[in-house]
């Protein structure tokens, strides 16, 4: 096991480290128009839970405006994602700025994905066991249906990611990702020419 977090936690540092530079020119775009555009934060952070429940905060590209009512309450999120955000969040850009996280050792490539804390009341005894590992960029619930699965299904597979847990394992869930990735942006891609040609 200690072998088994040690070459992961290399492998994690490496790999962000080596993605940050590599796409750091796309980065610098996104930062640009965020801020030419929008005029506001670019950046998100929000408090999650990690590993022995510890609290960190979660690093995103921001996608919504802070508009709010007369009552100074936040719009419903449909009202405040940008055209931009949409975008971001298609393509899954938006999470670039988590490979800090990983470089700070906040999260792994590979674990159950942080929850907000708010969430630990509603967990099962059983259920608080994600927490005794780093949690990930992805995950082995998100490769196998992430949001369209529900609750209790995810939870279930963080738990079986855990008790099997091994590189090899980690090296399939991050091939699955891509390629899932993949299909999906090559189906957002597809419904995007038929709109220009119709």
């Amino acid at each position: 096991m200690r072998f088994y977090r040690f070459i992961k936690r290399i492998f994690d540092l490496f790999a962000a480290t080596l993605l940050l530079l590599l796409i750091s020119p796309l980065t610098a775009i996104i930062i640009m128009l965020q801020f030419i555009l929008y005029r506001e934060k670019v950046f998100f952070c929000q408090p999650r839970v990690g590993e022995n429940f510890r609290i960190f905060n979660i690093f995103k590209f921001k996608t919504m405006l802070d508009l709010k009512d007369a009552h100074e309450r936040l719009l419903p999120d449909e009202l405040r994602v940008t055209w931009f955000g949409y975008f971001l969040r298609a393509y899954h850009l938006d999470e670039i700025p988590q490979l800090i996280n990983i470089i700070n050792g906040d999260l792994s490539f590979v674990g159950p994905r942080p929850l907000l804390r708010e969430y630990l009341a509603y967990y099962h005894p059983r259920e608080l066991q994600r927490h005794s590992v780093r949690p990930g960029l992805t995950g082995l619930a998100q490769v196998k249906g992430g949001n369209a699965i529900d609750w209790d299904s995810r939870f279930q597979l963080d738990l079986d990611y855990i008790a099997s847990h091994s590189l090899l394992n980690d090296l399939k869930i991050i091939i699955l990702t891509f390629f899932n990735l993949f299909k999906k942006n090559k189906f957002i891609f597809s419904i995007s020419l038929v709109e220009v040609r119709s």
